[in-house]
């Protein structure tokens, strides 16, 4: 041992390099042998060097040594050099450890690092020569562990994660995740999964998502479908006793062009529901974007149609001539010009935008979720539904106008109301279809409630409108007899009705009504003239046809402004029958229930002297019924002043 470590409580020793020295003089010697026996194989002398070895050739030495290769069996390595002449590296690989029985601190060969091995192997360790030690705090002494110690600068990373390092520092690095729908290919790499996949458990792989759409076989489908089924079961049966009963006189009051209009609009409604909750596809999407907005325009259209009807009739004010475009085609016609603007606005959007399906991708709680709709903005679909929102605000708005008008055509208020319901409906309709992204079930809560509020305004059309209806033709169908709904007077009195107000100013015509008579007598009040155009057997005429005509008179004021007096209003109540009829269905009817009549001044006398003079022919025919309006100056006695008064002159055909 060295005496530099002697005072150590471990002797320690400088490690030898003699197997070196020895490898190299073997190397030499062989080398040296090889040059003899090249330059004296064919030299005849006996000695072991011939006089050819001589001069000595260094050069060709040199060469020969880096060609050699054998194995030291003192050393027991494998010697050979490389072509810069160079050895090859062979390195013993020693342990620190205990040595035992002597329990001394010593190093132990337990394996080498050597190019020469023909196996590519260049560390061969011997496990059972390696031991591990570890220290205990307790007693301060070191002990041997089965426990291997990390001995290397970084591990390796996790599933998922790719190495991060410096170009200082290639051996050591830090793990790092990939980003959200990445996977790591290798443990440098990381790449992005397509739209339609994610990354699986590991990292490792990316995966196909499952396609989320609506379908009827979601719970959350149930509630539209049980409203649109029990509607369209509703609305058929109301088709089917208006079809059955269409005969009797409550259902030839109720319009039936415009019933049977609305009542497909009502069907269509409740239609549209299915489309909307089945799998998206090229047709399901072509429908929504039909139906989800004309069916709503064909029941506003009938609606709108109705309520500006009965406005322009009973807010006709100083007017002689015939109300336009009030006969059931012309009806027809008008709700066909309403729906075909949000025809055209949807062919156009069909055209520029053909119907097809997408797959939306969205990432909620770092989760990716593939969403199968159709190709359809709400933009697109607020666009739509802007031109029926007009129409319920127009229609509102008619049967606010309309909301006073007499109880014989209180249709308007059922229309007023619902008109009303429907505003409430999609009032909310609108923050819950716009207003729900956050929501992960955001499309399949849009479409039904969409479905839902369809189907609910069709819901309250069908039992506002068509309710009181199938009531009375169905559970009280005394109300649903001619009688209530005919009004009569006679041909005779119809001829004489001018003659007898000129020679008797205080009678002026009598009412025929089934068995009971009223007298009128004339008021301060013009009122409103109404005739049939059909004629009865009995020579009456019948006021309950639908081809129908009304001209209004008017003098200082107008029926419509609810002229009569009080008193003879109920007196009129007391005789008329309360009807519910449009006006120009039930033309016997005029302001309060009351029937054809014609009042004027007591104190005014006619002069049918003042006729006009026209060559234009002032008779107008309609149906049975030929009539003309003449104008009349009869002058107040009292006050000595002209007024206009207009009389009519009908004969029947």
């Amino acid at each position: 041992p060295d005496s530099t470590y002697a005072n150590f409580a471990v002797p320690y020793f400088q490690e030898g390099y003699v197997h070196y020295v020895v490898d190299a003089v073997f190397s030499l010697v062989i080398a040296i042998q090889k040059l003899v026996d090249e330059k004296c194989l064919n030299s005849s002398t006996s000695q072991p060097i011939c006089n050819e070895f001589y001069p000595f050739d260094g050069t060709r030495l040199l060469t020969i040594l880096r060609n050699i290769s054998f194995r030291n069996d003192l050393s027991r390595r494998n010697i050979k050099f490389t072509e810069s002449g160079d050895g090859i590296e062979i390195y013993d690989i020693f342990q620190y450890q205990i040595v035992h029985p002597t329990e001394r601190l010593d190093y132990v060969t337990i394996g080498e690092y050597s190019d020469s091995d023909t196996t590519n192997e260049r560390i061969r360790i011997d496990l059972q020569k390696l031991k591990w030690f570890q220290y205990g705090q307790q007693y301060s002494t070191w002990s041997e562990t089965n426990v291997t110690p990390r001995s290397f600068c970084s591990g390796s990373c996790r599933s998922g994660e790719i190495r991060t390092s410096t170009d200082s520092q290639q051996c050591c690095w830090t793990c790092r995740a990939c980003e959200l729908f990445q996977i790591a290919v290798n443990e440098t790499t990381c790449i992005s999964c397509s739209e339609k996949e994610a990354p699986n458990t590991n990292f490792t792989q990316c995966i196909p998502i499952d396609i989320e759409y609506l379908s009827i076989d979601n719970s959350i489908a149930l509630p539209a479908l049980v409203l649109s089924s029990i509607g369209l079961l509703m609305a058929i049966y109301t088709i089917a006793v208006f079809m059955r009963f269409s005969h009797t006189p409550i259902i030839k009051a109720s319009s039936r062009e415009l019933s049977f209009f609305l009542l497909s609009g009502i069907c269509a409604c409740h239609l549209c529901t299915w489309p909307l909750i089945l799998k998206p596809n090229i047709f399901t999407c072509f429908f929504i974007r039909i139906g989800v907005s004309l069916s709503l325009t064909i029941c506003l259209a009938a609606l709108l149609t109705k309520t500006n009807r009965l406005a322009r009739i009973f807010n006709n004010k100083q007017r002689i001539a015939q109300i336009s475009c009030l006969s059931p085609r012309s009806q027809l016609g008008i709700c066909t010009g309403i729906v075909s603007v949000q025809l055209i606005g949807v062919l156009l959007w069909i055209f520029i935008f053909p119907p097809s399906v997408k797959f939306k991708s969205e990432v909620k709680h770092n989760q990716r979720r593939l969403i199968l709709v159709c190709q359809t903005d709400n933009e697109y679909i607020a666009g739509s539904l802007i031109y029926n929102m007009l129409l319920v605000i127009s229609c509102t708005l008619y049967a606010i106008k309309t909301r006073h008008i007499p109880e014989n055509f209180n249709e308007a208020k059922h229309i007023g109301f619902a008109m009303y319901s429907i505003c409430i409906v999609w009032l909310a309709f609108i923050p819950i279809f716009f207003g729900l992204r956050s929501s992960d079930n955001w499309f399949r809560i849009q479409f039904v409630t969409l479905a839902i509020c369809l189907s609910l305004s069709a819901t309250i059309i069908l039992i506002c409108l068509f309710a009181p209806k199938l009531y009375i033709v169905l559970f009280n169908p005394s109300k649903n007899n001619p009688d209530k709904f005919k009004e009569r007077l006679s041909a005779k009195q119809i001829s004489g009705r001018y003659s007898n107000a000129k020679n008797n100013p205080d009678q002026f015509l009598t009412r025929t009504n089934s068995d009971n008579q009223q007298r009128f007598t004339p008021t301060d009040y013009t009122t409103e003239v109404t005739f049939c155009t059909s004629k009865l057997d009995d020579g009456t005429l019948n006021v309950n046809d639908e081809m129908t005509q009304t001209d209004v008179l008017y003098g200082k004021h107008s029926l419509m402004n609810n002229t009569f007096k009080h008193n003879e209003r109920q007196r009129q109540e007391s005789v008329l029958p309360s009807q519910d009829v449009e006006i120009m269905d039930l033309l016997s009817t005029t302001q309060q229930k009351s029937s054809i009549y014609h009042a004027q001044q007591a104190s005014m006398n006619m002069c049918s002297s003042n006729l006009p003079v026209s060559n234009e022919n002032p008779w107008k025919k309609m149906g049975h019924v030929r009539y003309k309006s003449d104008r009349q100056e009869v002058r107040d006695t009292n006050s000595s002043s002209y007024h206009d008064v207009y009389a009519q002159h009908i004969s029947l055909v």
